[in-house]
């Protein structure tokens, strides 16, 4: 994963990059459906934005009732799911 801004607020921008996959078109694609996978589960629900022409993942990590325990849950479930999606 790369971080695409500064972590300054409670909102995270990043997306999955995988070694050895550089086409920007493949790495939309592969992100746009990371997000759907991630979102289908219902553990969890991130968003997107366009950064620098790049499909960005957006995960607000700071909410009244949030705890860094759900930031791990959610955290851990975006890898598992990018590890389902780009092994198949």
């Amino acid at each position: 994963f790369e971080l695409l801004a500064p972590v300054d607020f409670s909102l995270v921008c990043f997306r999955f990059h995988p070694h050895g996959l550089d086409d920007p078109d493949r790495l939309n694609r592969l992100n746009e459906k990371l997000m759907l996978q991630v979102n289908h589960t219902g553990n969890a629900y991130i968003t997107h934005t366009k950064l620098n022409g790049g499909f960005a993942l957006r995960m607000v990590t700071a909410q009244t009732t949030m705890e860094t325990a759900h930031v791990k849950q959610a955290w851990n479930l975006i890898l598992d799911e990018a590890s389902k999606l780009y092994e198949s």
